[in-house]
């Protein structure tokens, strides 16, 4: 709980270090979200380029792609796993693939080979010297695939992927972003004070590390007597279980707008230069 300063203290006579956004943006529980913003925005940038990668490759066998009898010299499967959770939550989930190896004969003439990864039904269908339709692109009949294989609407669904993890990363970012910039503000030319804890609400549809987080809901006096209220989502799960109602409390606000005001914390006494 922050110690209650005797009378108010000016903030904006202190000098606040550098970064003070970042700083705040990776301090307590928003860290964990800030860190997690980032990973799935950059995972969102790298499925972009492999979604952009696919649906192009999709539109050039749609426009010049054609159609050549090919035969099936061999097939085999392979095993891939993928884990997922954590803890005792942790899933590891084995997958068998379904891989055919041909060659065909393009339009020229000329003899490719290829393999690719098959429905179970399609593949169990075949065998060595089976005929099978292939789909190439005459100016590159290396690039070549099964007519069966073809992904079809599954190559726009891929844009769906990095669409929904990139936004997903971007609200994670912008969620303690803007709380940073609020808090930042209030830092540098904001004015402590006395407050108390008014109300304590646990939010349930909010969960980080298995736990939920608190409203905490406060009240607070401005230097000519007049009482403010405030509303705040504590993160720090050490400070929102000692609070509770009565408790007093240090209150940061901006003396020309006490509506943005928030719980003050003494760690953050930390982002300011000593002296």
């Amino acid at each position: 709980m922050a110690t209650i300063p005797e009378g108010e203290l000016n903030l904006a006579t202190l000098r606040p270090k550098g970064n003070l956004t970042l700083r705040l943006m990776f301090a307590g529980g928003w860290a964990v979200l800030s860190i997690m913003g980032i990973i799935f925005t950059l995972v969102g940038i790298g499925m972009t380029f492999f979604a952009w990668h696919s649906v192009t490759s999709e539109k050039r066998y749609e426009k010049e792609g054609m159609i050549a009898e090919g035969t099936v010299l061999r097939k085999d499967t392979y095993t891939t796993r993928s884990t997922s959770g954590t803890g005792r939550r942790r899933r590891t989930r084995r997958r068998t693939h379904y891989r055919v190896y041909y060659t065909f004969a393009a339009q020229d003439g000329s003899k490719h080979s290829g393999k690719d990864n098959l429905s179970h039904s399609t593949w169990s269908r075949l065998k060595k010297g089976s005929k099978l339709k292939i789909q190439y692109l005459p100016s590159d009949p290396a690039k070549n695939r099964p007519e069966a294989a073809k992904p079809g609407m599954m190559a726009w669904l891929v844009v769906l992927f990095p669409i929904g993890f990139g936004g997903a990363g971007l609200v994670m970012l912008i969620i303690p972003l803007r709380r940073a910039i609020k808090h930042a503000g209030l830092l540098s030319s904001g004015t402590l004070t006395k407050g108390a804890v008014d109300g304590k609400r646990q939010r349930t549809d909010i969960t980080i590390n298995n736990r939920h987080p608190y409203n905490i809901a406060y009240t607070f006096a401005l230097a000519d007597g007049e009482v403010h209220t405030g509303e705040e989502l504590v993160m720090d799960r050490k400070m929102s279980d000692r609070l509770n109602v009565g408790d007093p409390i240090g209150v940061i606000y901006l003396p020309t707008n006490p509506d943005k005001n928030a719980i003050f914390r003494d760690k953050w006494m930390k982002h300011f230069q000593a002296g």
